[in-house]
């Protein structure tokens, strides 16, 4: 432990920064030219959680802050708190970005924001209806669908108990929405088929459009195409 303060007092970034209280007591106390990424990002979420109209810009600073389980080299108490700590930052920070990209439209980030949320707390239901509810607003039913099969093995096998939501509720409150209700009346052509069926059935209906507009200029460029002076005229049989 001496040597390692010594080490810091030398070290010009940390200069002036630690100061001894007492004997047995040792105090950081950052200046500005200091820069500490896991005081710098639980700052950062503090300041997201106030709300405001940069909330998601900080969130995804805080974000790209995190690297993964802090002090993960050490087994002492304080590394294990301290790193379950920042942990749940994280995970805060993951869930308000999802609700603020859901809010906004933006259903993709949502979608995958929640997603990477469920691996790392898999029995939060408001994450899981943030994701099953982005992949509706992107037309994406049955993947919504299989999102609710795996929460619902997942808390049978563990809690022996099913969601207190359902995916029915989930399609009607979509629905109900006025972007939900667009992305659904888009797709009503394919009303009773799965997911994967009805982009099989668009993927056919451009094939069909593509050949029906190469079959039309190729008969346009026969019709238009002047006959060959001395040409012989072909024998029907």
């Amino acid at each position: 432990m001496s040597t390692a303060l010594w080490r810091l007092r030398k070290c010009n970034a940390v200069a002036g920064s630690i100061h001894r209280l007492g004997r047995d007591r040792l105090v950081f106390a950052p200046t500005q030219r200091t820069w500490v990424d896991a005081l710098a990002f639980q700052h950062i979420v503090n300041r997201a959680g106030r709300g405001g109209a940069q909330a998601g810009h900080l969130l995804i600073r805080a974000i790209a802050i995190y690297e993964g389980a802090a002090f993960s080299d050490l087994s002492d108490d304080w590394a294990l708190t301290e790193r379950a700590r920042l942990e749940n930052t994280y995970c805060d920070a993951l869930a308000m970005l999802a609700q603020i990209s859901f809010e906004s439209g933006d259903f993709r980030a949502a979608e995958s924001l929640a997603t990477r949320l469920t691996k790392l707390e898999p029995f939060r239901e408001d994450i899981r209806e943030i994701q099953m509810k982005a992949a509706m607003m992107q037309g994406n039913v049955a993947q919504a669908e299989r999102f609710y099969r795996e929460f619902k093995a997942i808390l049978m096998d563990d809690l022996m108990e099913p969601p207190r939501c359902n995916i029915e509720d989930l399609t009607k409150e979509v629905r109900a929405s006025e972007y939900g209700a667009t992305v659904f009346d888009r797709r009503s052509l394919e009303a009773g088929y799965s997911d994967d069926v009805a982009r099989s059935i668009r993927r056919v209906r451009r094939s069909l459009k593509q050949f029906d507009r190469r079959l039309e200029t190729l008969s346009n460029t026969i019709v238009g195409r002047p006959k060959c002076a001395g040409a012989p005229a072909k024998q029907g049989h």
